[in-house]
């Protein structure tokens, strides 16, 4: 736990080192076994390949991690950089990627002496460290609410309201959003994992009274049935999180905030496109179920149906880019 006036030191994991060690040395002793149980056939000769190349990777995946120091002067990173509290505007962690790709970075957004906006980030990956002590010693050091995701999309949004509303109204919602933003975010997650909970749910129940009630459907149909189970799964989901979102607006704290201050607060939580719109993937789902109805009924039009539902992900895809890469 770290102690305010401390620096907050960050160091390779030990943890991390032990499972990495483990791994090599159980990666050599199976291709020393192979090797010697083996011999030169065939079919142990790929195994050792594939264990050798292995052991190549474990190697050039040693952590490097040299010590991270959070402290009275700004973030140092031994050896390689250190930028002071003057030239730093956010520090924060962030978590990208999913499964093994998932990666913990503390990102560093800065300017240099002459006023020029960089970035740079330090994987966390192999450090020992715990996310909060991160962010209370970068706002206690600096001096300023600098260190989490939130505190950026905050600030960029009243720079953008104080342009439209003017300086007196911005304040206001300054002033709301130190509580309001946690309980956007609270709420946020609790509707997303109902959304989940409620989405695998229907799906497998809608699943088993398919393949129980309908055993004899055309192997040409399977593909809509599929995805048109994948479609009512969701919209059963995000029709049950659209109802927690609604008795959300109708509490106190938040009763007399206009549909544009709701959307305000959603963008200063997760940034202004890092949250999911219920409504819209209900009217997706809508449209997705009824086109797989539509091959069912009439299979004669199902070829045409498969080009629409293809082309669906790159639209989807192509939209989410316009949204977060405004034309300015």
């Amino acid at each position: 736990m770290w102690q305010e006036g401390t620096d907050l030191r960050l160091e390779r994991s030990k943890k991390f080192l032990v499972l990495y060690y483990m791994g090599f040395v159980l990666t050599f002793a199976a291709l020393i076994c192979s090797i010697y149980f083996g011999g030169l056939e065939l079919k142990y000769l790929i195994g050792d390949g594939i264990l050798i190349y292995s052991l190549a990777r474990y190697y050039k995946s040693y952590p490097d991690c040299p010590p991270i120091t959070i402290g009275k002067y700004g973030i140092e990173v031994q050896t390689y950089l250190l930028l002071s509290w003057d030239l730093i505007d956010y520090a924060f962690v962030q978590k990208k990627g999913i499964g093994k790709n998932r990666k913990i970075i503390l990102t560093i957004q800065f300017h240099n002496s002459e006023g020029v906006a960089q970035e740079t980030e330090v994987y966390l990956n192999s450090y020992s460290y715990k996310y909060d002590d991160i962010e209370r010693a970068i706002n206690y050091w600096s001096g300023r609410e600098i260190g989490s995701e939130v505190d950026r999309n905050r600030d960029a949004m009243l720079a953008e309201l104080r342009q439209s509303r003017g300086t007196q109204a911005t304040e206001m919602i300054e002033d709301r959003a130190k509580t309001l933003i946690p309980l956007f975010r609270k709420e946020y997650k609790y509707e997303l994992y109902t959304f989940l909970g409620v989405w695998v749910a229907t799906f497998m129940v809608l699943l088993i009274v398919g393949i129980t009630q309908f055993p004899d459907i055309d192997d040409s149909l399977l593909p809509y049935v599929c995805i048109g189970l994948i479609s009512a799964s969701a919209l059963l989901g995000s029709f049950f999180a659209l109802l927690l979102r609604r008795r959300f607006y109708s509490q106190p704290e938040t009763a007399d905030l206009t549909k544009e201050d709701r959307k305000i607060f959603l963008k200063m939580a997760y940034g202004k496109s890092g949250y999911m719109n219920w409504l819209h993937l209900t009217g997706v789902s809508v449209f997705v179920l009824f086109l797989c109805l539509g091959a069912g009924y009439n299979p004669e039009v199902a070829p045409q149906i498969g080009c629409i539902l293809a082309l669906l992900p790159f639209i989807g895809v192509a939209c989410w880019y316009i949204k977060k890469n405004p034309r300015t």
